[in-house]
């Protein structure tokens, strides 16, 4: 299974949305998606966290054992790099986002779950950055 993730945030206000979806190995089209707003203000990396967050959490409540792999995917290399700790995470806002994130992928009870960086123009980043866009307050005026 393939998941793909993505956070928007608006750097005048702050609003954050996220947009989650999850994709068989083969398939163009998600079997399962949503759209997120999240509370609070926030920056584009928070939203990003957020967003691999959320997937973390709907994979806990809605997934089993059955799974071999999971692949989650972001657009945000930043972010990825520092889950994978190959870089350093210094911003003290995103500390506890990571903190989260890594203790929610412990829970996890998949033999294999891999995080990695896809650029923003790969189709399903296109498509999860379209959700992002429908749960941040601020994109979804724009979008009606």
């Amino acid at each position: 299974m393939i998941v793909h993730t993505d956070g928007s945030c608006y750097w005048k206000d702050g609003n954050m949305g996220v947009g989650i979806a999850f994709f068989e190995d083969n398939s163009d089209t998600p079997f399962m998606k949503d759209a997120i707003t999240i509370a609070g203000l926030g920056t584009s990396n928070e939203a990003e966290y957020h967003a691999i967050r959320q997937a973390l959490l709907i994979i806990l409540s809605s997934f089993n054992t059955e799974q071999e792999c999971i692949t989650i995917n972001s657009d945000s290399q930043i972010v990825i790099m520092q889950i994978t700790g190959e870089w350093q995470c210094r911003n003290e806002k995103l500390q506890p986002l990571l903190k989260e994130v890594l203790r929610l992928y412990h829970h996890i009870d998949i033999p294999r779950v891999l995080f990695n960086w896809v650029p923003r123009e790969h189709p399903r980043q296109k498509q999860v950055d379209q959700l992002s866009k429908e749960a941040n307050p601020y994109f979804k005026n724009k979008l009606k």
